[in-house]
């Protein structure tokens, strides 16, 4: 194999490599699920792909979510504190 062929692989090896960790990175979904981070301070953390709406539906869903926990003490969910990206939404929040 010439020298030229033998890199012609490696960077197509290269190339499949990257393309696979960042179609599995921006494919994934993830949800954190609500977490007590202090007496009556929770958090979550939700992470869709853009194609399913991105930071924006992440946001969404978390807030929702957030609403329904403190409802089914008779409470209302209050965001204190928010980070959106493109594809992830951290919410903190407390029920009052």
């Amino acid at each position: 194999m010439s020298f030229k062929s033998s890199l012609m692989v490696r960077h197509a090896a290269t190339l499949v490599i990257a393309i696979s960790a960042a179609i599995s990175g921006c494919a994934s979904t993830y949800n954190s699920g609500i977490q007590e981070k202090g007496p009556g301070t929770y958090f979550l953390s939700v992470r869709l792909p853009s194609v399913d709406g991105g930071g924006t539906e992440s946001r969404r869903q978390a807030v929702a979510q957030a609403d329904e926990y403190c409802a089914r003490s008779g409470k209302v969910a209050e965001v204190t504190t928010e980070e959106v990206g493109p594809v992830t939404a951290d919410v903190y929040f407390i029920c009052s």
